[in-house]
């Protein structure tokens, strides 16, 4: 807690000078000056002092809107929360969500925001001595895609009642989300899905 106003008066005070020129009387226009710049230090410590937790994801209150932004939150791979602490845990999450880019940080990311489990694949790519005969040869292209294996997914199929489109899809559009949003930006993502 900042220091209070009659603390703030009481450093000024000491700090004035002395003197039988200088009257004790606390209605002169020195300490009356005094006073008031007393309670604007004072309110100036007080705003510091929730600077601190403002610059806190688990403590911000005013600034949560900052960091919600800074983060890029709220997002459409996710609920929106609505109450404070939901808020502050949601930043808190985002804030957390991956640190290195590894496959293993991925899945553990992806898992925490969908709830499902994940399985990374690399593509290796073709190089002598690092691939046996069986293995499908894959060209330049290929070089930063990676395969996302996630679990059971619901097939839509056509109806002859539906508006023309495709015969059949499936997959989970919360997950597709969530896996382009954290994937590296230079990579391409290829979600499967066990039918």
């Amino acid at each position: 807690m900042g220091l209070t106003a009659a603390a703030f008066a009481a450093a000024l005070d000491a700090l004035r000078p002395r003197g039988p020129v200088w009257s004790e009387d606390p209605e002169t226009p020195l300490r009356r000056l005094l006073d008031g710049l007393a309670v604007e230090h004072s309110r100036v410590a007080g705003r510091a002092e929730d600077l601190r937790e403002e610059a806190q994801p688990a403590t911000t209150d005013e600034l949560l809107e900052d960091w919600e932004r800074v983060a890029g939150l709220p997002d459409a791979c996710a609920i929106i929360p609505t109450t404070l602490e939901e808020r502050r845990a949601a930043l808190i999450a985002r804030l957390s969500e991956i640190g290195q880019p590894t496959p293993a940080a991925l899945a553990a990311a992806i898992e925490a925001a969908t709830g499902v489990e994940v399985e990374i694949e690399e593509i290796v790519m073709p190089y002598i001595g690092v691939v046996d005969c069986e293995s499908p040869v894959y060209g330049d292209d290929w070089a930063h895609t990676f395969y996302v294996h996630a679990g059971p997914t619901t097939v839509t199929e056509l109806s002859c009642e539906d508006a023309p489109g495709p015969l059949a899809s499936w997959g989970d559009p919360r997950i597709d989300c969530v896996v382009n949003r954290l994937k590296p930006a230079h990579t391409r993502a290829l979600i499967t899905y066990e039918v």
